[in-house]
């Protein structure tokens, strides 16, 4: 595993992979630093010049194309383009992997939000003082650990799953090879379409006959107007991109797509064990793919989405799943159980309701009422700011 750190202050880079190199979870990674931000950007400068002139074949040749994990810090000095710019470029015009932003709203920063920004091309936005954070990196995390977050590991892996199943794609109907069908697309709220999908002059056009080409047409929120790329870096990019919004604001928002904690707290009859009458929370936030396929549960296997490397964690399409029959609380409503607890978005961790913090994020659905514990004294979670915080209730 290669990780290229980029950042225009040397000490800053020193320090960050000492700590990168600290954590036994990123133990065997080979973690590099630059700091040359104009040598890089005339690289990909040139490189985005050479494309719309003519056509050129994948990318290779330079430390960034032989990259898994490309963290990127977003101020990059008063003379040099932001940090948001060189993520765009990397991902266009390179081969590099998973691309990290870090500090686009602040060092130490939850965002209440919840969602990413569909407008950058990093794959996750994180402050500087989480880059060590075990949660991070698929090691266990003691206090704060956004449920957001991937596995960093795994998600290298998963990004290069989507980009071949793209470029096998590329021409046929995006939401099909995603996961999602013809009735899946009528659930999908408008406000939730529109971040990946602005309109065609077609205005018959049917959000289930589009194609992974058509979303990269230029003026259409992917590509920049002028731009061009060859086809293996275009899979890359789509991948990227569709992959930020389907695990964003559609399993984000956990109303067509609901994952294993917010699922277990609508209809905890579903993850009792071994007789028992209380659901067991605790272990579905560390739910896999694995366990999800093998609950005994023939209402939770029917809704299961599938396994395609599209979603970081498994989830279950909510329609379907909420009005099975099988399921205790949709054959008894009224007999339905109200828990006293609650999963905070900030240290996927279940909390008691009377000691967590709710907000409203922004992902237009009706689940946009979350729940947070809040900074902590020590750790990982000390210094955490919460931001807006006019979003706090």
């Amino acid at each position: 595993m290669k990780i290229l750190l980029v950042d225009d202050e040397e000490d800053r880079l020193n320090q960050w992979k000492r700590q990168l190199a600290a954590q036994s979870c990123l133990a065997g990674a080979t973690v590099n630093g630059r700091n040359d931000i104009d040598q890089l950007l005339r690289l990909l400068w040139g490189r985005r010049k050479e494309a719309r002139s003519t056509a050129s074949d994948d990318y290779s040749g330079h430390e960034l194309d032989e990259t898994d994990i490309l963290i990127i810090d977003h101020d990059l000095g008063p003379q040099s383009s932001s940090g948001a710019e060189v993520a765009y470029l990397a991902r266009c015009f390179s081969r590099c992997g998973l691309i990290l932003l870090m500090n686009l709203i602040g060092e130490n920063v939850f965002d209440l939000h919840l969602h990413p920004t569909m407008e950058l091309f990093a794959d996750l936005e994180i402050g500087s003082a989480q880059i060590s954070n075990p949660g991070l990196w698929g090691g266990d995390w003691p206090d704060f650990r956004p449920w957001s977050w991937p596995n960093a590991f795994e998600a290298v892996d998963q990004l290069r799953q989507r980009s071949r199943a793209v470029a096998e794609s590329v021409d046929k109907p995006f939401l099909t090879t995603i996961g999602l069908h013809e009735d899946d697309a009528g659930l999908l709220p408008r406000a939730v379409v529109d971040h990946l999908w602005k309109g065609s002059e077609d205005k018959t056009t049917d959000l289930a006959e589009i194609t992974f080409r058509d979303l990269a047409a230029a003026g259409r929120g992917i590509l920049r107007r002028k731009d061009a790329v060859p086809e293996p870096a275009l899979a890359r990019v789509l991948a990227s991109r569709v992959g930020a919004w389907l695990e964003g604001f559609v399993l984000g928002g956990q109303e067509v797509l609901v994952d294993a904690p917010h699922l277990a707290l609508r209809l905890p009859s579903l993850f009792t064990a071994g007789g028992s009458e209380q659901p067991d929370l605790r272990s579905t936030i560390h739910y896999g793919w694995s366990e999800a396929s093998s609950t005994g549960s023939q209402a939770l296997a029917d809704a299961l989405f599938p396994q395609n490397g599209w979603l970081s964690r498994p989830a279950w399409k909510w329609r379907r799943i909420q009005n099975d029959g099988r399921v205790a609380e949709v054959a008894s409503p009224f007999g339905a159980r109200d828990l006293d607890t609650v999963f905070c978005e900030d240290r996927s961790q279940f909390m008691d309701r009377s000691t967590a913090k709710t907000f409203k994020a922004d992902l237009g659905t009706p689940f946009d009422r979350r729940w947070m514990a809040g900074p902590t004294g020590e750790g990982f979670g000390a210094g955490v700011i919460y931001l807006p915080a006019q979003r706090l209730l």
